[in-house]
């Protein structure tokens, strides 16, 4: 029997899409299910295009598995890329909405104007793109100005540079980031700025190559050699294991997930350049102090029994 509301096309072709994300990911519907929160008989309803998905499920999906709203929406390349949003802009949208509704009356034209940045037929940087270059592939949150997103990046590298210094090099970098930006400032005032910034740019210009993506990925495929090293990065990058499987096999990871990846590899290689260096030399040298200490110590010696004699 015909419903008396079929589900129009448009909708199912989202949840087709839908599936197809939970089959990138390698997922069975029971685990996709508990990834995103809902039951899975809902999950399946989705799936067979027996109700239109809402907006809330779109948004965990794209988000738990780095999904373009685009994508999803209509199909348009590329698959990877997720949005994320400001608490504002998300606040005036309401859960229960369909997402195809969502994303044309709110969605669409802050996407497409991020989308625009990237070359058309690119929804990713090239493989011998450096960080630098990332940061152009990089755009707002949805609903976040410009200059917002600028003081957020500007924000977030200090403190991972804070995290990255010693100590006692903490107060001078601070030191160093206030007087940088009060020269800025002086220059402005002074009619120096240009010049200023033109120097800034010679010395940028004259540094060594910065590490590209391939160089990344062969350091990340470096220390992930380990058992439990892959699921161990996927829970700092809050992905399924699948997914950085994915890019260790040349699937290149969006410009968030790339500047991710190389603090998670830098930290990663740091400790274990210390567990080299500074952990198992002292247990080599505790064996070395044991097998010494038995040797000088005749009782120590296994006892050898004494053969019986007969009588």
């Amino acid at each position: 029997m015909a419903r008396k509301n079929p589900v129009p096309e448009s909708e199912r072709a989202v949840c087709r899409r839908l599936r197809e994300v939970r089959k990138a990911a390698r997922l069975s519907r029971v685990a996709f299910a508990e990834f995103i929160g809902i039951p899975v008989l809902r999950l399946a309803s989705y799936e067979y295009g027996r109700v239109p998905v809402p907006y809330a499920v779109a948004r965990a999906v794209c988000q738990r598995f780095d999904v373009s709203q685009r994508w999803l929406a209509t199909g348009k390349s590329p698959m990877p890329g997720y949005f994320a949003a400001t608490a504002a802009f998300e606040a005036v949208i309401k859960g229960r909405m369909l997402f195809s509704i969502v994303y044309e009356t709110r969605l669409r034209s802050e996407i497409e104007q991020r989308m625009d940045r990237v070359d058309p037929g690119m929804g990713m940087p090239p493989a011998d793109a450096s960080p630098t270059q990332l940061k152009f592939f990089m755009w707002p949150k949805l609903g976040q100005t410009e200059a917002d997103f600028r003081a957020e990046i500007i924000g977030n590298e200090a403190r991972s540079t804070l995290a990255r210094l010693p100590e006692h090099l903490r107060s001078e970098y601070y030191d160093g980031m206030l007087n940088a930006s009060h020269a800025l400032l002086e220059a402005m005032a002074e009619g120096r700025l240009e010049k200023l910034l033109d120097k800034f740019r010679e010395s940028v210009n004259s540094r060594s190559v910065p590490v590209t993506l391939t160089e990344l990925r062969e350091r990340v495929r470096a220390v992930t050699t380990k058992p439990g090293s892959k699921g161990k990065l996927a829970k700092f990058l809050g992905v399924p294991r699948s997914r950085v499987s994915e890019w260790l096999a040349n699937i290149e990871p969006r410009a968030e997930v790339a500047f991710k990846l190389l603090a998670w590899v830098t930290a990663e290689e740091a400790n274990q350049q210390k567990s080299a260096t500074g952990v198992d030399a002292p247990a080599a040298r505790k064996t070395q102090t044991k097998d010494r200490q038995a040797n000088e110590n005749p009782k120590s010696r296994p006892h050898k029994a004494s053969p019986k004699r007969n009588k």
